[in-house]
């Protein structure tokens, strides 16, 4: 489960997580395959919209488990809502843009928690509960 520590939620929540987080990456690889079809002009609009839509819920659910592991409020303004917002503005409005680009993107912005972590001094990682 993306950025949520061992022992944080019980089973019967975290499942649930790690099932809606499974299926938009399913959808993220269908997207990928898009675009290396379209590796020499544009993105159709659809495969943009799955590219950035499948990697803003799996974000969202990063999100909602950094929260819920203790992260705090500021790490869920400072990292988690640019994360989420930056797929949903490049959904919207990167039409024109090469299909290397748009798929550059999202994996920076998934690198997004880690470098905000780091640039915060913050080194350490949620408690383990046993």
């Amino acid at each position: 489960m993306p950025l949520l520590g061992f022992g944080v939620l019980a089973p019967r929540f975290a499942l649930p997580m790690h099932c809606e987080s499974t299926g938009p990456l399913a959808a993220l690889a269908a997207s990928l395959g898009g675009a290396v079809a379209h590796v020499d002009g544009h993105l159709p609009p659809g495969t943009r919209r799955l590219m950035c839509g499948s990697i803003t819920v799996f974000l969202s659910v990063g999100r909602l488990a950094g929260a819920v592991s203790g992260r705090g409020a500021r790490w869920v303004l400072g990292a988690g809502v640019p994360m989420v917002v930056a797929p949903v503005l490049l959904g919207a409005f990167a039409g024109h843009g090469s299909p290397a680009a748009l798929v550059r993107t999202p994996v920076a912005v998934a690198r997004r928690p880690w470098l905000y972590e780091k640039l915060s001094g913050r080194q350490d990682t949620p408690d383990v509960r046993s």
